[in-house]
């Protein structure tokens, strides 16, 4: 296995990883925020400790994002390379989008929305926010050492 392959695969895992936390405790918050909204006072150390209880989903979240980043990264690839522009802007757009997209097609297929905080429009967004997060940092960790960018100033 090459160097270059063994960095952009690394560098999948640590994207993808970063995300399923992120996604984890997002909808975490949004959740203890609907159970406030209803009048539940949720103190602090138990809103950690939900945090914390809730990372268990990522078993179920590591592979799902890591597969819709299967389809979404090469496209990311393909519109940099002929369309040009920022890379990193296109690897997070594609990692928010492929996130997204893939929840709203298991909701509209199955009828189950699977990342509970991600059933209102913000907790959506906020999902493909993280996943841009991932997709940006999945851009950075690949980059070619001799480029630079705006990011080095």
């Amino acid at each position: 296995m090459s160097t270059s392959t063994k960095k952009h695969l690394f560098a999948f895992a640590a994207a993808v990883t970063l995300t399923a936390i992120l996604a984890s405790l997002c909808s975490t918050q949004f959740v203890v925020g609907g159970l406030t909204a209803l009048g539940i006072e949720i103190p602090l150390a138990r809103r950690i400790g939900m945090s914390f209880e809730d990372l268990g989903i990522l078993q179920s979240l590591l592979p799902a994002i890591a597969a819709s980043w299967l389809v979404g990264f090469p496209v990311a690839h393909v519109l940099a390379g002929r369309i040009g522009g920022d890379r990193h802007a296109w690897f997070a757009a594609a990692g928010g989008a492929a996130l997204v997209a893939e929840l709203l097609i298991i909701q509209s297929v199955l009828g189950v929305t699977p990342i509970a905080g991600a059933r209102s429009t913000a907790g959506l967004l906020c999902q493909g926010l993280v996943g841009a997060i991932g997709g940006f940092l999945f851009a950075r960790m690949t980059r070619a050492p001799h480029l630079k960018d705006d990011l080095d100033a």
